[in-house]
């Protein structure tokens, strides 16, 4: 009977015990169901619950963390052992310790005294916890202990079946909330990446022209969802790695990528990611000795000791990279590698996005700076000066130039400026220190390096270009850009652009310029058929002129030397031209014309050159070099031409330096010189040399009518007077012979014929008669015979 009570009391325990589990486990399941991804709350739920039915009098579980097992969780103990815990780790595959080695068994490890198990060795943890009975559960999936869940006793008392099998039951419900915790976050990950793709992606949508705000997207994502510390991105520019964008970069580490770029090699993570084209992780990169002394120096500033380095491809060409630091030793998953590796392809997506945007506005902005330069040729055809300013504006705006000119260089090399741009103070300050100067086809200046090469040329800091001359006329600008105006295989014509700093022009700006730069050829080709056209109307026009003064003014040289020196200055582009005539053996200024028409200045030059010199043949002289080489000459500067020693007359203001002097010829004897001049230096035309040489013609055409009216004029007079005197000597012979004895009569008619044929007023004949003498006088003579008065007289 009293076994039957006892047995009796027994089940009842047993029933209230198992009841007890039961309601323990369903706790730990209400728990689960209620939070299911607190696993920390449902883990020390667990432990509690264990640790109470078990009789135990502290519980633990540990997680697998790569290499070790770290406390994840933890009841009944105090805090130093906790941290103790902390601190130590547990390795994996190490039997001398409880967790790593039920890991390895993969199932329930039952100590019932530490103290007395050989293999157990961790005994600094025993005397700080002073366990002796210890129980290991593992949490096994696809073979693998993912965790363990611990407890210990003070005493050496072991572990019944059923307290095993209960702690296997709530492990196995551990499991499941690991499981439970994974999916969770690994759905919550997924969905913040997605979440993160798709934000970068809208960006990389808004973003069209500016990928810096993408940039900044993919880092604050990557470094966030990813744990990292630090994180940038850098691009290959040229041949060094720019840093573009840091987050949470500190301001120190940003100078020192912003002083010195990166070089494209194997010392940096950035530089090997690129190099090797493929993702690359350091554990630790601080034992990495291949990493430069600068860059150790920079990952002492961002802490970085874990790195991931994902390039940035475009068709497998490395363009730039991510770099992802954390500042101890916690290496990435190979989920963070994805994600960051799909956030590299989202980076290289937008800056080919943005390549093509700013590709497709540029050309745009080309085609239609290109179409506004037409417009104006088409229509203005014939004015040049609007179509260059259009030119050099839109090259300048294009190619993000400070300031631009377009110079034409004359026969001297001196640079003539067709059309600048730019801020008013630059542009003073170039035209004040090429204008004096003579440029030489060298390479001291970019103009020069044009001329030798024939093609466009670009010099990157002119500054440190050893080869460049004239850096002191260039104070401000660093680059400058070169491109010939070519008319066939003649470069007429220099674009210049500048900037202020150190840089190079794209291959796609100067093929812009190449085109600006034909376009303003042909703009120049038609200016110059439009004034060529124009030039010729204009001077048939004074040749016509010139003629019809020759035929009214036959006799009037000088209204025709007038005419000619006017039309020299007004087509010629001279500010003022003289002619001389020879005058005996010496050349005497007849006529001046001046430019400006301002009297002040021509009646200066007047007086200045009327006057009546003796020139000789020599090379002392413009007329000098006309009379020694009787051709047309030109002097393009005659202060600096060493062999022009002729005195310089008149004011200052007029004094000239280029000369041209063209012989008026009658057969090959040279009656006279045109002379035209400019204050200027520089060479005539050959139009207008021809036109100059036309206008000497037509002098010498005048000339010579003149000379012949003259001589014909004369050879009548003597005709005239021939026949005269035969007709007063056959009147004289006829009265001789009517009044032979008449000899009052003869001396009579004498005198009236004398008179007459000298014009006189009147005449006498006197006559000896004895001592005496006798005369004959007509006291007046007017031309009628019948009015003289004739006298005689004794005296």
């Amino acid at each position: 009977m009293t076994d039957t009570v006892r047995s009796g009391a027994e089940l009842e325990t047993e029933l209230a015990r198992a009841r007890e589990q039961q309601a323990a486990v369903a706790a730990v399941l209400r728990t689960m169901s209620a939070a299911p991804t607190d696993l920390d709350g449902i883990l020390d739920a667990i432990l509690r619950a264990a640790t109470r039915l078990c009789d135990a009098e502290q519980g633990f579980c540990f997680v697998l963390d790569g290499e070790v097992y770290r406390l994840r969780s933890a009841v009944g103990t105090n805090s130093d052992y906790i941290q103790f815990t902390r601190d130590h780790p547990l390795p994996v595959g190490d039997r001398g310790k409880a967790v790593p080695r039920t890991a390895l068994l993969g199932r329930p490890l039952h100590i019932p005294d530490v103290l007395k198990d050989p293999e157990y060795t961790f005994k600094e943890a025993q005397q700080r916890g002073q366990f002796r009975a210890l129980l290991c559960v593992p949490l096994m999936k696809d073979g693998v202990a993912v965790a363990v869940v611990a407890m210990w006793r003070m005493e050496p008392r072991a572990f019944s079946d059923e307290e095993i099998g209960l702690v296997t039951t709530f492990a196995d419900q551990a499991l499941i909330a690991f499981e439970n915790v994974r999916l969770a976050k690994e759905t919550k990950d997924a969905l913040e990446q997605q979440t993160a793709v798709a934000d970068v992606l809208a960006v990389i949508g808004r973003a069209t022209s500016d990928v810096q705000p993408v940039f900044q997207t993919i880092l604050e994502h990557s470094g966030r969802l990813c744990d990292a510390d630090r994180a940038t991105i850098a691009l290959l520019e040229g041949d060094v790695i720019v840093t573009k964008a840091g987050w949470n970069i500190p301001p120190a580490a940003m100078e020192e990528y912003a002083r010195e770029p990166l070089k494209v090699d194997r010392t940096s993570g950035s530089g090997r990611a690129m190099l090797e084209g493929r993702t690359l992780l350091w554990d630790d990169m601080s034992l990495d000795e291949g990493i430069s002394v600068r860059m150790q120096r920079t990952r002492g500033i961002t802490g970085a000791r874990s790195v991931m380095a994902v390039p940035l491809l475009r068709d497998g060409v490395a363009m730039g990279a991510i770099n992802l630091r954390r500042s101890e030793v916690r290496p990435f998953t190979p989920q963070q590698v994805t994600l960051v590796e799909t956030f590299a392809e989202q980076g290289a997506l937008a800056i080919e996005n943005v390549r093509l945007f700013n590709e497709t506005k540029e050309a745009l902005e080309r085609q239609t700076a290109v179409a506004q330069v037409l417009n104006v040729i088409s229509s203005r055809p014939f004015d040049l000066q609007a179509v260059l300013d259009a030119v050099i504006e839109s090259a300048m705006r294009l190619c993000e130039a400070d300031n631009g000119s377009i110079i034409r260089l004359d026969d001297l090399g001196i640079p003539h400026f067709l059309a600048t741009a730019g801020p008013a103070e630059d542009v003073e300050r170039i035209r004040t220190a090429y204008g004096d100067r003579q440029l030489t086809q060298d390479r001291s200046t970019a103009t020069g390096r044009v001329l030798v090469e024939r093609r466009s040329i670009q010099i990157e800091d002119m500054h440190a270009d050893p080869g460049y001359g004239p850096k002191d006329r260039i104070s401000t600008e660093r680059a400058i850009l070169g491109v010939p105006l070519k008319r066939a295989d003649a470069i007429i014509g220099v674009i210049l652009l500048r900037r202020k700093r150190a840089s190079t022009f794209t291959p796609t700006q100067v093929a812009l310029v190449e085109t600006f730069a034909d376009q303003a050829v042909v703009a120049m080709e038609n200016a110059r058929l439009f004034n060529e056209t124009k030039e010729g109307l204009e001077q048939q026009t004074a040749t016509s002129e010139v003629l019809k003064v020759i035929s009214r003014s036959a006799l009037d040289l000088q209204a025709v030397f007038d005419t000619v020196v006017q039309n020299s200055v007004r087509l010629c582009t001279a500010d003022n031209a003289s002619l001389y005539a020879r005058d005996g053996d010496m050349y005497r200024h007849i006529a001046i014309a001046a430019k400006s028409g301002d009297e002040t200045e021509e009646a200066a030059l007047r007086e200045a050159f009327t006057t009546r010199i003796a020139i000789a043949p020599g090379r002392e002289s413009a007329v000098g070099r006309v009379l020694l080489e009787r051709r047309t000459i030109q002097i393009p500067d005659a202060p600096i031409d060493p062999e022009y020693t002729a005195r310089r007359v008149g004011p200052e203001q007029y004094v000239s330096h280029a000369l041209i002097g063209v012989p008026i010829l009658r057969e090959s004897e040279i009656i006279g010189v045109l002379l035209a001049r400019r204050y200027a230096p520089g060479l005539f035309r050959e139009r207008e040399v021809a036109l100059l040489e036309t206008f000497a013609d037509q002098a010498a055409i005048a000339i010579e009518n003149v000379r012949l009216f003259n001589e014909t004029k004369a050879a009548l007079e003597e005709r005239t007077e021939s026949l005269a005197q035969q007709t007063a000597i056959s009147d004289v012979l006829s009265t001789i012979s009517r009044s032979a004895f008449d000899l009052e009569t003869v001396m009579t008619t004498i005198v009236e014929r004398a008179v007459k044929l000298v014009d006189g007023e009147g005449g006498v004949i006197a006559r000896r008669d004895g001592p005496a003498y006798l005369s004959t006088a007509i006291p007046s003579w007017a031309g009628r015979p019948e009015s003289a008065a004739v006298s005689t007289s004794k005296t």
